[in-house]
This record gives C-alpha cells, structure tokens and sequence, in this order.
C-alpha cells in the first residue's frame, strides 16, 4: 500500500507542456493555416517562436502532425531550425462551432525570415557569401533526403536567419498540400519537387526579390512540357533579363539556378548532385554527401506512387560526359535513348559496372586532424595550398580516399589556390568512384588553366582529358560523314598515344593510369555501346606498373599495394586470360 501511494505522487507523472505554460506575446507573422507568435516559457524565462497550425479537431490527427513537424525520428542537423521538442504540444479549445486542435511547435526565435530579409535588404550579398548560404540550405536539405524524408515546405518566410547563419524551416505536413508558388500544383512526391522549391529560393537570394515581385516569365517557361530545351534556354534568357539592369548573378549561379529549375524533373539534379559541383564543394563536408552509387536512380525516383526511400539506386555510367544517374531498371524505361540533366540533353550511352570505384580504407585515425576544419565553413586558411595537397597525396597511397577529399577541398579555401587543387580533387572524386563530379572539376580547373597558365595537367585526368577529346571530336564531326569521323578519332587516339610517350619521357606514372582507365572503359572506335579495349588497357597499366617499380626512393614512390593500380591489373589480367569475363577483385 505504501508503495502504491508513492507511485501517485507527482513526481512518477511527466509533466505536460501546455499553452499555460507560456506567456505569449506578438504575433511575428501570419500565414493561411495559423500564424507565429513570440512565447516566453514561465519556468526558464526563455523566449521561443511558437508556430500555431490550426488542424482538425480530432485528436489523434493532431498528434501525428505534431509529431511529424518535430522531425520525430530524425537525426538532427546544424542547418536546420531548432525544434525543442519536449516543449511542443497539442493544444484543443471550444469555438462557436464545437471542438478545434492546433499544433504548437516551439522553435528558437530566428532573426528574421529570407522574405523579410528581402524585403529590408538593398545591398546584394558577395558571391562566396551567396555561394556559402546556397550550400548550407542544400546541405541541410540533402539530410533531410538522406533519412527518406521530403521537406515539403520550402518558401521564403520558411527559411530564417540566426546568428548570422541561414537555417532551413521545420518541414511540411505529409498531409497537406505544399506551397502552391513554390511546388508546382502544390504537389511535393520526390526530391524534384523540393529542389525546384529551393532553386525558386536561390533565384530570389540572387535577385533580391521575393518571388512575388517578379515579372512573368514568358510562355516557355509558363508551360514547360512542350519543349524542354526551349524551357531550359529562356529560362537562362529571362535570368539573364532580369539582373542585367543590376548585374547581381555571376554565371555560376545561373548554372546552380537553371539546373534546379529544369524540365522535366527527372532532369534536376539532387541535394547530393549539386554538394559536388565545383563552385560550392569548397563550403561542404564531404563525410555527409551520400556515395554516388548510394543516389537514387533520377528516372525511377519519379515513377508514380514510388515512396522516396524505395527508389533502386544508380548503377552505371552515362559516356563519354560521365553522368552516374540511373539503375539498370532506369535505363532499361528510357525509350528515346537519349535523357535530359541540368538543362541539356544527351544520348544515352550506358556501361554498367560495379567497378567504379576502389574501398576506402579505415580514416578514424584522421578524424580529429582533418574534419574540423568541415565545420567551420566560414574559415579560411592563411597557409600554401601546397601542404594540403602533399597531405593528400600521402592519404590516396594509403588509400584514405575521404581525408584525401577533405584535404583538397582545404587547399581549396587558401587565398593562393589555383586549378591544381581541382586537379586532384578530381582524381580524387575518380578514386572514389565519382566520375560525374570529377568530370566538373576537370571541367573547372581546365577553365583555371586557360586563365592563369600555372597548372600542368596531374595524373589520372589523362581519362578525363581523353574524354574531353572524344566529346570535342563528335561535335565537330556529328554532321559529316562516317568516313571524316573516324578519321577524327583515329586523331584523337594518335594524340594519346603522343601523350603516353611524352609520360614515358618523364617517368609520370599516373598518366599511364588514366591512359589505362580510358581504354578500359571506352574503347578505341567510341560506339554507342561498351566495346573497350582490354589489351591496350592492360598495356598502359603495365607501364605505370614499370614506371613505379623504377623510382628511386628518394623521389617517394607510392607502395606496389596502391589500390587503384593493384585493381585495375588484377581485373584486367583475368578477364583477358578467362575469355574476356570479368570478376570482382580487391
């Protein structure tokens, strides 16, 4: 008996949060299904933003919204908005017309909203500022994504500035319909859907307008399903428009912009896609990014009724620009052969392999030394770009391929980088099996080149370099005759096999690899389906080999045990003595 009478003290209660236990204050904004108020909870003193959502009035419906706007069951992330859980709670009360429900959701109190930030604002932001606050949203989006879970409610007055620091909103209810002037028919059922809301979000934090201010675009864009190229160029056009009279969009934005407001949307890329684009990797933390293998295929993700989580995930490699986009199931649906990415289109040229990329091994012993620097993304590095780079050389010969990234994209913040570090940031992202993303590397750091002349070409972006020539060779001749093609072709494989003596003189190892992985993996006569070229492959894989087994030890050669080098002869030197089959090796 005396322990029964314990057990009903008060104490053996969890007490529950009620609106009694706030003192509420002004209303900070309002919206179509409730409003924000300031709140200051009586026991700590403490003031809170308190979103009220007016909902039905059944009780148990209540709760499972409350529950789902408090992010319940996930894992939470720095650019997200605060939600103090624990003093949320569903709040009932009689009206004239019976019993109401409305869901309060404790917040910390921001600064302001990006709408009212636009509104007050008259000075544009510096580049890499934009370029900071754009990578923080899509990284703090890209979580939301990573735990299957759709945002649903990106707009500008969900979207806060605390401390100085941008931080994405609490999502949207998955009941409800999302913001029709940011979700197209107020729809949100795939990732699409919220990078399309966030790109309308960037497009206002470029122009320094809230959506509602712009003027409209004309009926190419009002209408995109009857052209997608047409959408996609007057789109740039009316961008282009609408800042020339302020000059406030640096073409690397417009390129971020344009790709998250494609058509269709199996053509915009996503939260992950766009953290590896050159301008912006320099702002995120690669340990969060998901592996491209690990990102679903962008076609299937769109199939009607198919739950976000349970798309098949990405297989295989799109030639010669090197989009990792689709499942085998993915390209097996495209009918037309050729796909839409980021405001182009392309022919399909498909290679599966699940040799892409090379085991990562064990960085635990890297942690402390290498990944501070990830979470400050506003500081920046006094010192040579050199010693990270040097750092990163010794990481990849251990085949720690995730500090190695870490360590590129710190020499990345030096004030004295240049197109080398992108250089080895993209052989990196090759290591790792990233193909699409050191594409766009390559991409920049030739474009680094061309400006400054200070950058010899590294190692493995051979490959990239041999691909490059390919794409150029098929522009030049796509209109001409089969005879005039292979003519060009036969140019480019002569100027690589120039390119593998001048390596030779030099003793460049490294280029013999990406040399090898070229042919490994295009072929010499480039078809429209995998036809490589195993015994030249293997050829120029011996040589580096040959080429390693020649260092001196004072030149630092990288140990025989190199994982790439390893791999690829092992795998060719079966395939070629098993009939061509291939086997997975490492």
């Amino acid at each position: 008996l005396k322990w029964f009478k314990r057990s009903l003290t008060p104490e053996a209660f969890p007490k529950m949060t009620s609106e009694n236990d706030f003192e509420i204050g002004t209303v900070l904004r309002r919206s179509s299904d409730g409003d924000v108020v300031q709140a200051m909870h009586k026991d700590t003193g403490r003031s809170f933003a308190m979103r009220r959502i007016e909902v039905c009035p059944e009780l148990g419906r209540a709760q499972e919204m409350l529950q789902h706007l408090q992010r319940s069951g996930l894992k939470d992330h720095a650019a997200w908005l605060n939600v103090h859980a624990d003093l949320c709670f569903v709040h009932e009360y009689a009206g004239s017309d019976g019993w109401h429900a409305r869901c309060c959701l404790v917040e910390d109190l921001a600064d302001r909203t990006l709408h009212e930030d636009l509104i007050e604002r008259s000075v544009g932001r510096d580049f890499q500022d934009l370029l900071k606050e754009y990578a923080t949203l899509l990284s703090g989006l890209q979580s939301f994504h990573a735990q299957n879970c759709l945002h649903r409610d990106i707009t500008g007055r969900n979207i806060f500035f605390s401390a100085a620091q941008v931080k994405l909103g609490p999502p949207g209810p998955t009941f409800t319909t999302a913001p029709a002037d940011y979700y197209a028919g107020g729809v949100c059922d795939a990732y699409s859907a919220d990078i399309l809301a966030l790109g309308l979000v960037f497009l206002e934090m470029a122009l320094l307008r809230p959506l509602s201010d712009f003027t409209t675009p004309d009926a190419a864009l009002r209408d995109p399903k009857e052209s997608t190229v047409s959408h996609d160029a007057a789109l740039r056009s009316w961008i282009h428009d609408e800042a020339s009279s302020h000059g406030l969009v640096h073409e690397d934005v417009k390129d971020i912009i344009v790709a998250m407001l494609s058509w269709p949307p199996s053509a915009r890329p996503t939260a992950d896609d766009l953290l590896d684009w050159p301008t912006l990797a320099v702002h995120v933390d690669p340990q969060q990014v998901l592996p491209i293998l690990e990102r679903p295929c962008v076609l299937l993700s769109h199939l009607p009724g198919m739950p976000h989580g349970d798309a098949p995930r990405r297989s295989g490699l799109a030639m010669p620009h090197l989009h990792q986009l689709f499942s085998r199931e993915g390209v097996e649906a495209l009918r037309s052969r050729r796909y839409s990415w980021c405001g182009q289109e392309f022919d399909l040229w498909w290679l599966e392999h699940d040799d892409l990329s090379i085991p990562d091994s064990n960085v635990n012993a890297y942690q402390d030394e290498l990944f501070g620097f990830a979470k400050h993304p506003e500081r920046d590095f006094p010192v040579s770009p050199r010693a990270f780079l040097n750092s990163a050389r010794r990481c990849r010969r251990e085949s720690h391929f995730v500090a190695a990234d870490v360590l590129c994209r710190a020499a990345l913040r030096c004030p004295s980088s240049d197109g080398e570090a992108l250089y080895q940031l993209a052989e990196v992202q090759m290591e790792r099996g990233n193909f699409m993303a050191a594409r766009q590397c390559f991409d920049r750091a030739q474009h680094l080149v061309q400006e400054t002349e200070n950058v010899r070409l590294l190692g493995i972006c051979e490959f990239l370099a041999a691909l490059q020539a390919v794409r150029n060779a098929q522009g030049e001749v796509s209109h001409r005759g089969d005879t005039e093609s292979a003519v060009a072709m036969r140019t480019v494989h002569m100027n690589l096999y120039y390119r593998s003596r001048l390596a030779a003189e030099r003793g460049e190892w490294e280029v013999f690899l990406g040399l090898g992985e070229f042919y490994r993996l295009v072929g010499p006569d480039v078809p429209r389906h995998k036809a490589p070229d195993e015994a030249t492959a293997l050829s120029y894989f011996r040589q580096a080999h040959a080429e390693t087994e020649a260092m001196s030890d004072c030149r630092d050669p990288p140990p025989l045990s190199r994982r790439f080098l390893k791999d690829r002869l092992a795998r060719l030197e079966w395939a070629l003595s098993h009939g061509g089959e291939d086997r997975d090796c490492v």
